[in-house]
C-alpha cells in the first residue's frame, strides 16, 4: 500500500519532470529535449500496456474508498496488503453490477 505522503502527492508534477533527451538534437549532441505530440505519447502508452498485459485480466483485491458520483460513476481503490490501484467504473458498467460495492468487500 502507498504511504500517506505518496497518496497526497499529485499524480503529475510538472516541476519534477525531467525532459527526455533526443538521441541527436539539431547540434548532433543528443542534448535537445525530445518533443512528442499527445497522440504519439498516447500511442506509446497504449502499445506498452497492450504488450505488457493479456487481453483479459482479472484482478483480485479488497475494495476501499468506494464513492458514487452524482453522474453514476463509481470511484474506488482496489488493494491488497502491499499495493493499491485507484479505479473508476463508468456509469454504464456500474449500472449492470449485481451487488452493491462497499468498502471491505474482497
Amino acid at each position: 500500500m502507498s504511504s500517506p505522503d505518496e497518496r497526497d502527492r499529485p499524480l503529475f508534477e510538472p516541476g519534477r519532470m525531467r525532459a527526455a533527451r533526443s538521441p541527436a538534437g539539431p547540434s548532433g549532441g543528443g542534448d535537445e529535449p525530445a518533443t512528442l505530440t499527445v497522440a504519439r505519447v498516447t500511442a506509446m502508452i497504449r502499445g506498452a500496456l497492450t504488450s505488457a498485459f493479456p487481453k483479459t485480466l482479472h484482478v483480485v483485491g479488497e475494495l476501499s474508498n468506494v464513492s458514487r458520483a452524482s453522474a453514476g460513476h463509481v470511484y474506488f481503490t482496489l488493494k491488497d496488503a502491499t499495493s493499491e490501484i485507484r479505479c473508476v467504473m463508468w456509469r454504464s458498467d456500474a449500472s449492470r453490477l449485481k451487488f452493491d460495492m462497499a468498502d471491505g468487500l474482497a
